[in-house]
């Protein structure tokens, strides 16, 4: 008996004579997870809407390594509209309308270019901050490189996944859904053998391969500050001592929460993958929904450790919500609250 889970093209189940997965009800886990989702998707819209708006609003409080961010914001907005608000949120699902049906199919896809996105931004922060330290005068001649920078990140960190994820469609292997799709018992085994072997790379892009670029090049960032905190001549111990402590914390937290979050999900991706029957089928759409859901909350948690650990971007969020409360006190004809905004502009 073929075994096979959505969304591949609807015909492929029409073949089969199943149409009990075509156009079904949303079952109680499905209700529960849509409302979960929902909570993770305004959490993504509002804390990246914020730090996005003061990086582009806010322009005094900008620095050469906002823009990495910036873009990083960008990425998971994006990724909230694209994956988790119709495939998470309506739950578009197997259907004989042609948009949900092709919008199915490319669910996977779309899930796998933004995972890639939003991981390789972290890798990319992770390279600005060692050139900023190993490279003092970087920022002096950022004006000069600024144009070179930008094309490498849009080509490195959006342009590449975006070319891996559909790279299927590219080489005709679309209506064999390669993605955790379609790997049927009845097919042969030079075929199976290949589609497992472009799931373990799609593993090895989307997690494996970010996360150890990632922890090489923080490790690197606090080797680099443990060793030239000294240099600066004149420097109090207990203060050189506060800087390396910060910088260590501030690396353990990035890479830590990164880790908690992205690992227990990548790990059963890969069992899944490479042992179908290790975990049982009853219950490998919960663990899988749940573990995609709490590996999601790296949309919400990195741009808000980032942000917090840049001086200038946490006091522009501080100065928008100051702003923000203040204005929600005061009355707009109180003769106070045109005081206390002149206060806040100039000062």
């Amino acid at each position: 008996m073929a075994s096979y889970t959505p969304c591949p093209d609807v015909r492929f189940f029409l073949s089969l004579n199943i149409t009990s997965i075509i156009d079904r009800p949303l079952i109680p886990l499905e209700i529960q997870s849509s409302i979960a989702w929902s909570v993770l998707f305004a959490c993504i819209l509002l804390s990246n809407g914020l730090i996005f708006g003061v990086i582009i609003f806010k322009r005094h409080f900008k620095n050469p390594g906002s823009d990495i961010l910036a873009s990083l914001c960008l990425a998971n907005i994006l990724y909230s509209f694209a994956y988790i608000l119709p495939i998470k949120m309506m739950v578009i699902g197997n259907s004989l309308d042609p948009f949900r049906n092709g919008y199915c199919q490319l669910s996977s896809a779309i899930l796998f270019a933004f995972v890639c996105i939003i991981n390789f931004h972290i890798c990319y922060m992770g390279l600005e901050k060692l050139i900023t330290i190993t490279k003092l005068t970087w920022h002096q001649h950022m004006g000069i490189y600024r144009i070179s920078f930008i094309i490498i990140m849009v080509c490195m960190i959006w342009c590449l996944p975006i070319f891996f994820a559909f790279f299927p469609l590219i080489i005709g292997w679309w209506r064999l859904c390669p993605y955790f799709c379609s790997i049927s018992f009845t097919q042969s085994g030079s075929l199976r053998q290949q589609l497992v072997a472009w799931n373990l790379s799609w593993s090895f892009l989307t997690f494996l391969l970010p996360t150890c670029v990632t922890i090489l090049l923080y490790s690197r960032i606090v080797c680099v500050t443990r060793n030239n905190h000294n240099i600066l001549k004149g420097t109090p111990a207990n203060t050189s001592y506060n800087f390396v402590t910060k910088a260590t914390v501030a690396v353990a937290v990035i890479v830590g929460v990164y880790l908690l979050l992205q690992t227990p999900y990548n790990i059963f991706q890969i069992i899944n993958i490479v042992t179908p029957k290790a975990i049982k089928a009853s219950s490998k759409f919960i663990i899988r929904e749940w573990l995609a859901y709490v590996a999601s909350w790296n949309s919400v948690t990195s741009p808000l450790i980032f942000a917090y650990f840049d001086l200038s971007l946490r006091r522009g969020i501080f100065e928008v919500i100051r702003c923000k409360c203040c204005s929600s006190k005061a009355s707009p004809n109180d003769p106070t609250n045109a005081m206390t905004m002149r206060t806040l502009k100039y000062n």
